[in-house]
């Protein structure tokens, strides 16, 4: 494990040059506080506060995505894991969310991650793993990183399209404590378009919705290989 974190540091520099790349730099760099760092240290890979140190929790990808302190969203992690037996197993931490209300969450013990999905109302992952320990838990956190895009952070409308754009100029920019909602929600009748937008308190509206109706677990007990050949399919 010590091998495996002094690996993944050592190729942080090489894994921002990729980020960089494909995300851009940040406009505003907000840095993390040094109080919850420190605290969040004894309960995830370090490799996490090794990325957050370089990156700040700061937004990306032109508000697309946003690094975050992950306390202030555990509200809404215990919320959306009520009732499904995942919090059996490990409590989970969100590294990053999107603009759209993305989670990406990694577990505190098992190193495990999935996405809790405010657009699909829905925990996505290879949830039969998540009571396994991951062997390579700072490889994944470098893949978070790595294995990111602009489009990953978008949804598409019910046309095809983008809607990020359609957002930004309908509501403006948002703030860190903002994310981009749809009312009515889809799970309740709504629809993935421009019309529907609506700018939001990213905690107050996530713990509304998660009331809202019976979140999906689309993918149930597959594992990666399975899921991602059901993606491809549903892509095809």
């Amino acid at each position: 494990m010590k091998n495996e974190l002094s690996y993944v540091v050592s190729r942080i520099d090489e894994t921002l040059e990729c980020f960089y790349e494909d995300m851009g730099a940040t406009k505003d760099f907000v840095a993390p506080d040094r109080k919850v760092l420190a605290s969040l240290r004894t309960r995830l890979s370090l490799a996490v506060s090794a990325y957050w140190e370089k990156l700040g929790w700061s937004a990306y990808a032109e508000g697309r995505f946003w690094l975050v302190n992950p306390l202030e969203f555990e509200p809404v992690v215990d919320r959306w894991l009520a009732g499904s037996g995942i919090l059996d197993n490990d409590r989970y931490l969100t590294i990053y969310r999107t603009a759209f209300g993305n989670l990406r969450v990694l577990g505190e013990r098992t190193g495990q991650v999935f996405t809790i999905s405010s657009p699909a109302h829905s925990l996505i992952g290879s949830l039969n793993q998540l009571s396994r320990p991951n062997p390579t838990p700072n490889r994944t956190v470098e893949a978070m990183f790595l294995g990111v895009s602009p489009e990953d952070c978008d949804v598409e409308g019910d046309d095809g399209v983008y809607l990020f754009s359609a957002a930004v100029t309908k509501l403006g920019e948002l703030q860190e404590s903002e994310m981009y909602g749809f009312a009515p929600h889809p799970a309740v009748g709504g629809s993935f378009d421009a019309e529907s937008l609506v700018k939001v308190n990213i905690i107050e509206y996530m713990l509304k919705q998660a009331d809202l109706a019976p979140i999906h677990i689309p993918y149930g007990n597959a594992d990666d290989d399975a899921i991602a050949s059901i993606i491809e399919s549903e892509n095809e």
